[in-house]
């Protein structure tokens, strides 16, 4: 795809997560979505093969985002992680984020779309962290070292998610553990707890109708 097109069916995705989440799940007919989506049965199932693909796009964009970061070296460390991440993937309205995260979660094949971002994002930031310029605080001296700390950032977005919707835990805080204990080298006794923090309020297992308005 060109980049219009590619532009094109990112903003598609966007509104059918919008749908999703108007509606509360996961379960809308293919024509739902691609109303919602405001583009012909032909560019709709050009773009999502199956239903369950409208996110992929969604979610694809968010490591296309921290690749640029992570390329540039720009995120040497867990602080400078956890802040790109709340801003990248819990953005400006983190309660509507981790409410389509539990959403997609109970649906097996929305799930099984994201599980592939997840695999995807994994081979994307480990070619980023091959490539960058180089400097301290990312251990990649191999392409072993490489590999595993891409898994580490991958695998601690996932599960700081799954923490804030099954726990109500701070998802910002979460992340920034888990990355700890998946990269310590990553980490510094000089950090500071990251900026992002005092926007957080805990979200309970199901979002209410309130808190999905920042109410």
């Amino acid at each position: 795809m060109g980049r219009l097109q590619d532009e094109r069916q990112l903003a598609a995705a966007e509104r059918c997560v919008e749908a999703i989440l108007a509606a509360g799940t996961t379960r809308l007919g293919v024509e739902e979505l691609r109303a919602a989506a405001g583009v012909s049965k032909r560019t709709f199932h050009r773009y999502f093969p199956y239903k369950a693909q409208a996110i992929r796009p969604y979610y694809a964009a968010m490591t296309a985002a921290l690749e640029e970061l992570v390329a540039a070296d720009r995120l040497p460390t867990v602080q400078a992680w956890t802040d790109a991440w709340a801003e990248v993937v819990l953005g400006e309205e983190p309660a509507r984020r981790l409410e389509l995260f539990r959403l997609i979660r109970s649906d097996p094949e929305f799930w099984s779309v994201f599980l592939e971002v997840i695999e995807d994002s994994e081979r994307t930031f480990a070619a980023a962290l091959r490539s960058r310029p180089g400097g301290p605080g990312i251990p990649v001296s191999t392409e072993i070292d490489a590999d595993v700390v891409a898994v580490g950032i991958a695998a601690s977005s996932r599960l700081a998610l799954h923490a804030a919707v099954d726990r109500g835990a701070d998802p910002v805080a979460a992340f920034a553990a888990y990355l700890r204990a998946f990269a310590p080298s990553m980490g510094s006794a000089t950090e500071h707890p990251t900026r992002h923090r005092r926007m957080w309020k805990a979200v309970p297992p199901r979002c209410g109708e309130q808190q999905l308005r920042g109410g």
